[in-house]
């Protein structure tokens, strides 16, 4: 959990709601929507950053770096990593809903579900849900929103959801941009 990232008090259940730093959504809206996040790693020229939703490098100075040719590579979340990030609910008493960036582009499911696994005997009065999103970028931030929402709502109950029983894939729609000549000449943006 990165600094300011605090846990607001739930009525309904005693769990968090957590994801990846590749959600694609601001730390800002996290803090509102109380979603948690593990950060992944980036290099940029060979010096490695958290993935921190901007704070250790500013995005426009990465978007300049990028822009001026800088090599970058991204690094997933290890398995102590997680072990740690999941570590801090637990001692507060609290349960783990925590929902990976896709499996089809990273293997951080694989390393959460093996810090689960090391962390059932230490906690066995508490859980974690590691969910594969089957999602990226803005597809992975809607359903953070969603799942946000029916926590918010009193919808959301960590009784129903297990992994082997859970649907095996959820849909979300991805919006994108697209450009459209109009018969006049001018371009618009639509979204389809």
């Amino acid at each position: 959990m990165i600094k300011g990232q605090k846990v607001k008090e739930n009525n309904m259940s005693n769990y968090v709601i957590s994801c990846c730093s590749t959600a694609d959504l601001t730390r800002e809206h996290m803090l509102e929507r109380n979603i948690k996040y593990a950060c992944f790693h980036y290099e940029l020229d060979g010096k490695e950053y958290m993935d921190d939703l901007g704070q250790s490098m500013p995005l426009p100075d990465f978007y300049k770096a990028m822009e001026a040719g800088a090599m970058t590579k991204t690094s997933q979340i290890n398995q102590e990593e997680y072990m740690e990030y999941f570590r801090q609910f637990l001692d507060e008493g609290y349960d783990v809903l925590h929902c990976t960036l896709s499996s089809g582009i990273s293997g951080t499911v694989n390393s959460a579900r093996l810090a689960k696994e090391a962390l059932e005997e230490e906690y066995p009065d508490r859980k974690i849900y590691v969910i594969d999103s089957l999602a990226a970028s803005s597809g992975f931030g809607l359903l953070m929103d969603k799942l946000a929402d029916l926590r918010d709502s009193g919808m959301l109950s960590l009784i129903h959801i297990s992994e082997p029983t859970r649907q095996a894939e959820i849909s979300y729609a991805v919006f994108c941009l697209k450009k459209k000549k109009h018969t006049k000449g001018m371009n618009s943006i639509v979204c389809l």
